[in-house]
């Protein structure tokens, strides 16, 4: 299975402004747009609890797309479960991906937070990474990564200014 992180940080690195968790105050339209034909172009995407609190309202439902919130404790949203749309699982990043594998699923698109990906990235399992970079300087937020000892090799694919602002998408191949 192919594995791919999409994140949209400030030019600081930080996943949210201040520590509020609504990205959709800051982040450009441009990445939305990017963002839209990477979930589009996957079978599943995978997320955390608390990225799936903060983008619930927003989130509509599609046969064709599986949605997974990984949680320690998935018998919480047991109500907002729809089968093979949106699904609540505990499990870890590689058994996550085997289940899935063993679904017939080819493209998997973890979409955040800040643990999720590092969780990915640590199991070795991620094979690029979009990264946008907005013009922006919060100083405070949720930083990209959790703080974990990783070693991970990165070589540059592609680069693409996408606005006269300067937001930058950077997408970049794991080496392993």
């Amino acid at each position: 299975m192919k594995v791919t992180v999409a994140a949209v940080v400030s030019l600081d690195g930080k996943m949210t402004k201040h520590g509020q968790p609504n990205i959709y105050d800051w982040v450009s339209r441009e990445d939305q747009a990017h963002f839209e034909k990477l979930r589009n172009d996957h079978d599943a995407i995978v997320m955390g609890s608390g990225t799936y609190k903060t983008i619930r309202g927003r989130l509509r439902l599609s046969p064709d797309k599986l949605r997974v919130v990984l949680t320690h404790r998935p018998k919480d949203f047991a109500k907002d479960t729809v089968f093979n749309q949106l699904e609540f699982m505990a499990k870890n990043p590689e058994e996550f991906v085997y289940h899935l594998e063993s679904r017939g699923c080819k493209k998997l698109l973890v979409a955040g937070g800040s643990q999720m990906i590092t969780d990915f990235l640590h199991a070795k399992l991620v094979d690029k990474l979009h990264l946008t970079i907005e013009p922006l300087i919060f100083g405070k937020g949720t930083p990209l990564l959790a703080p974990e000892k990783l070693d991970i090799k990165l070589k540059l694919v592609s680069e693409k200014t996408l606005n006269s602002q300067g937001t930058l998408l950077l997408i970049y191949k794991v080496i392993r």
